[in-house]
């Protein structure tokens, strides 16, 4: 008896207007540095088994956070693009995306988002641990 499987094929993100090249296998994981104050724009993009640019056949796409206290997504209504955004918190998040194409065709694609503290706004005042004189 067969069983029913998935194909998974390869998904490309793109970093604002920047094209980012996919690594080879089923996911492609790209890398993104934000400070806590900042957002980027994101957008897929397909690819072929040897990584060239081709059409993006229609399906339902789904955006995901795996942290979402660190990085939240606001996708577009189409789904084709998504806005990355520091929540505010440091840390990391893997963001991903799925097309599913077909019941046994899901496209997907990740991009590893790292969020590191911005420029200093303010001061403050720390006192220590009062001791007696």
């Amino acid at each position: 008896m067969f069983g029913w499987w998935r194909r998974r094929r390869q998904l490309q993100l793109s970093i604002g207007p920047i094209q980012t090249r996919p690594l080879k296998g089923t996911l492609a994981m790209n890398t993104l540095a934000l400070l806590d104050n900042q957002h980027c724009p994101l957008a897929i993009q397909a690819v072929d088994a040897a990584g060239n640019p081709t059409a993006l056949p229609a399906g339902s796409v789904t955006w995901t956070t795996s942290n979402s206290a660190v990085a939240a997504v606001t996708p577009s209504a189409d789904g084709m693009t998504c806005d990355v955004a520091a929540v505010g918190p440091l840390g990391t998040a893997q963001i991903g995306v799925s097309v599913i194409v077909s019941p046994t065709v899901t496209l997907t694609g990740a991009l590893a988002v790292t969020v590191g503290a911005s420029a200093a706004a303010s001061i403050q005042v720390v006192p220590g641990t009062p001791v007696n004189k």
